[in-house]
């Protein structure tokens, strides 16, 4: 089985165990539209809702605040649960930002009613946190690998073969997350290219 096989075999795992999940509680769950722009959790604040993508597109994000400057860390699509795992699990505040970068349709309950459905289907919400996890260090080994690409241009071309979706995010935000200036990447683009290794 390839990477990213494995990668869409969880995402879909995911899918029907929230499907499950939402089918015994549906009472708990409000669908939203959310517009691009709209931040799902903020640094320093605590976990208030939990979320579910149904379509759309979310990055997670740093903040360099000596030189003022956004680092875009990794990105969500669909068929997703948006959940900042280690406040979750640890009770603190949020330490990373969560932002709608395309217009989404999510499903979101409070915190008090995912504890609720946690101590009603405790493998269930067992099974997804698990599964979330997997995918969050599935894109972390997949981010290493890219970084062994030798040029910032393979980088680029490589990241969006593998996840076409991101075709539609800005390009400073894929910058961010290659470690990149948008012009760097623009000016990569211009030239053959060369899928050498490190």
């Amino acid at each position: 089985m390839t990477d990213l096989k494995i990668l869409e075999k969880s995402k879909k795992i995911v899918k029907e165990l929230f499907n499950e999940l939402i089918e015994k509680h549906s009472d708990l769950w409000d669908e939203i539209e959310m517009q691009e722009g709209t931040y799902l959790y903020k640094i320093g604040e605590p976990i208030k809702k939990i979320y579910y993508c149904e379509a759309g597109i979310s990055r997670v994000f740093s903040e360099d605040t000596e030189i003022e400057k956004e680092i875009t860390n990794g990105f969500f699509s669909g068929n997703e649960m948006i959940i900042p795992l280690f406040a979750l699990t640890k009770n603190t505040p949020v330490f990373l930002n969560f932002q709608v970068i395309e217009d989404s349709l999510m499903q979101a309950t409070t915190l008090k009613n995912w504890k609720k459905i946690e101590e009603q289907e405790p493998m269930l919400v067992l099974k997804i946190l698990f599964e979330t996890a997997s995918i969050m260090a599935f894109r972390l080994y997949q981010y290493q690998k890219y970084q062994s690409l030798y040029s910032n241009q393979a980088r680029y071309v490589k990241l969006l073969e593998d996840y076409p979706f991101l075709n539609r995010v800005k390009e400073k935000y894929i910058a961010e997350y290659l470690g990149n200036s948008g012009s760097t990447i623009s000016r990569n683009l211009s030239k053959p290219l060369k899928l050498t290794k490190r």
